[in-house]
């Protein structure tokens, strides 16, 4: 859990990047590495004259996602633009035939060297923290001085944070070279081609020249460029003007004038899913539909509290959620959060908050397909001072020992009868379940086998109600 500290410095991290002009690169990607160049020719080299149908099937591709932050745990990415970035690829990428998905919370990081990287140091970090299998993505500050890049030796995409404003086409563009195509430039990366490899205006060349691809306008523009294109006429080896498109996302014109993927290109992606990343691909579809807002349970207007020593905020589930994104500011806009995180239970508990401070904090849902769902109200709450952290006192129970050791048993006596059955869930502070056990004895115990030192949340619920109790494991 990141101090209060250093989740305001965050913010301010966060707003004087954004304030900052983006990286003077736009995509770093060197190559497709080999493996993808040589499936892209073969592909290529099948297309012949036959036109393309549309595709019949849907691929969908897990994503990881990894938040990097500096050695403080400063500095990260905003967590609803990194969450809010799967339903603008999914837009991108319509009529694809490919569709992605989160498989999970996002995965935070903190290094100054991955936060700040070069190539090396970019490299390193994919191969020490991609999960196997899926597309990982790791959204940093400076992404070795570019907007983004695909590396292929490590099978894995950087992102700048200051690249991924909304409307922002760079993830999109990387996780294309990802999927195997190369920019509509290609050849010009590095300075003018040999004339052989130089696409003509009139597409004469357009199999053997350029990006490959006969439905993509020669480009010779390895620059950042504003649409309409205004700069000095292009012209080709024989003569002839280029007009490089605009819409297309594997150029680089500005992000605005970027809407689309060829028809070969889409194909192409899909040939190399097929090929290389069949085994990634989703065997169910994930949910992709509406998500209804939670209800606030705790603290809601009838208790506008929480307790000052741990702060605990709950909310009923939401059919279809993987996660749940939970927001505290101390602002009703929600801006300038100094919490902002995303838990897998309907539950969250925090240390951080200052006693005798109002607050606000909302709560949405996430599901694998759809990371923009609609947020909770917004709800105003008061840090108490601190006591104890009963909700209903009608329950009378002790836990000990209490701080407890690693791998001792956990003892939870009843006061009074136990009229029915009681759950008992042993919780991190995320909310996530470590142990979980039933009975109607008046004296249950909970082995803490291979739960890691720490604060916990113990959680004792039955018909008369529920009450959260506070472990520490040393």
């Amino acid at each position: 859990m990141k101090s209060i500290s250093s989740l305001i410095a965050a913010f301010f991290i966060f707003f004087q990047s954004f304030a900052q002009s983006t990286p003077a690169n736009y995509c770093g990607t060197m190559s497709l590495g080999e493996e993808r160049t040589a499936l892209l020719k073969e592909f290529q080299r099948s297309l012949g004259t036959r036109a393309l149908a549309e595709p019949q099937i849907t691929y969908y591709l897990p994503l990881v996602f990894h938040i990097v932050g500096t050695n403080e745990g400063n500095g990260y990415a905003d967590l609803s633009m990194v969450l809010e970035s799967v339903c603008a690829l999914n837009e991108q990428y319509g009529g694809s035939g490919i569709q992605f998905y989160l498989e999970r919370p996002p995965l935070y990081i903190d290094n100054s060297s991955y936060y700040v990287h070069n190539y090396k140091d970019g490299t390193r970090m994919m191969r020490q923290y991609k999960v196997a299998n899926r597309i990982n993505v790791f959204f940093v500050q400076n992404a070795a001085d570019n907007c983004g890049y695909f590396n292929p030796s490590a099978d894995a995409v950087a992102i700048a944070k200051s690249c991924m404003l909304q409307g922002s086409t760079t993830l999109a563009h990387e996780l294309g070279h990802y999927l195997g195509v190369p920019h509509t430039f290609n050849g010009w990366e590095h300075g003018t081609p040999p004339e052989y490899e130089q696409e003509r205006a009139d597409g004469s060349n357009c199999k053997t020249a350029g990006d490959g691809f006969c439905d993509t306008p020669a480009d010779y523009l390895a620059d950042r460029w504003d649409c309409p294109y205004s700069g000095s006429v292009l012209l080709d080896p024989v003569g002839d003007t280029v007009v490089p498109d605009e819409t297309l996302i594997m150029s680089y014109s500005a992000d605005e004038c970027q809407t689309r993927f060829s028809t070969q290109q889409k194909a192409a992606m899909r040939n190399y899913i097929n090929r290389s990343k069949q085994g990634m691909v989703a065997s169910e579809v994930p949910y992709y539909g509406a998500l209804m807002p939670p209800q606030q349970l705790s603290p809601d207007a009838s208790n506008p509290y929480v307790n000052g020593t741990l702060s605990v905020f709950q909310w009923s589930p939401v059919s279809r959620a993987m996660g749940y994104q939970v927001q505290v500011s101390r602002f009703f806009s929600m801006a300038q959060n100094v919490i902002d995180i995303m838990v897998e239970d309907t539950l969250f508990a925090t240390s951080e908050l200052i006693p005798g401070v109002r607050y606000y904090w909302r709560v949405r849902p996430v599901a694998a397909g759809n990371t923009c769902g609609p947020f909770s109200t917004t709800n105003e709450f008061t840090v108490s001072l601190p006591t104890g952290l009963d909700q209903n006192p009608t329950i009378m129970v002790s836990v000990f020992p209490n701080p407890v050791r690693q791998g001792a048993v956990l003892q939870v006596l009843f006061s009074d009868p136990v009229a029915s059955e009681v759950q008992i869930e042993l919780l991190d502070l995320s909310g996530k379940q470590i142990k979980h056990l039933s009975g109607s004895s008046p004296q249950l115990q909970i082995p803490l086998d291979g739960v890691a030192a720490g604060v916990y949340l113990l959680k004792i619920e039955n018909e008369r109600g529920r009450l959260i109790r506070r472990v520490l494991v040393q």
